[in-house]
């Protein structure tokens, strides 16, 4: 039997499947067919914030989550340089007493 384990001769679920439905159980959603892809219509209480999801494998597990924005995009949300901006002036390195070491 898939999914069941041997334990002093008797068979029961695994422990991980009692880990995900403990409490009032799991919500669940419906799988439809959307032209040639799968899709899964999410409830309410699980809906995302943004227009795109990451979608991934964890094991068994399929996971989405809201797309993580590019370093690009981080940086293009950066405000510039003010204009009165001055850079600092490059100057020589310390001089270092290494003798010590030695």
């Amino acid at each position: 039997m898939m999914g069941t384990a041997a334990v002093c001769g008797r068979r029961r679920k695994p422990y991980t499947r009692h880990v995900y439905t403990l409490g009032a159980g799991m919500t669940t959603a419906r799988v439809f067919k959307s032209g040639n892809s799968q899709a899964v219509r999410l409830p309410k209480e699980f809906r995302f914030e943004s227009s795109e999801v990451e979608i991934f494998r964890r094991g068994n597990e399929v996971v989405l989550r809201e797309k993580r924005p590019s370093l690009t995009e981080l940086l293009e949300k950066l405000e510039p340089w003010p204009e009165d901006f001055e850079e600092p002036a490059d100057s020589p390195p310390q001089g270092r007493d290494f003798s010590s070491l030695l």
